[in-house]
């Protein structure tokens, strides 16, 4: 079971603190568990589109005109 009372590193903004916190959350979490993730997070990246492609345009009563907007924003690493 984790600890999920605040304790002074939840709240200290410096680095260091934050990532002992960090790593010792990380040592909770089982090898299965990280692994599986990983592969999730893995396959969704492999997903994500980097380069839009439209084939809409603006004017009204076309096939293809774009009539609703919405957007998702899904951050992933850069360095991967």
């Amino acid at each position: 079971m984790v600890d999920s009372t605040p304790s002074q590193d939840n709240t200290n903004a410096d680095k260091g603190h934050s990532g002992k916190k960090f790593q010792a959350l990380q040592n909770q979490v089982d090898e299965s568990v990280r692994e599986e993730w990983e592969q999730i997070q893995n396959d969704l990246k492999k997903k994500l589109v980097e380069v839009y492609q439209f084939d809409w345009v603006l004017e009204r009563g076309q096939p293809n005109s774009l009539q609703r907007v919405a957007a998702v924003d899904i951050s992933y690493s850069k360095t991967d």
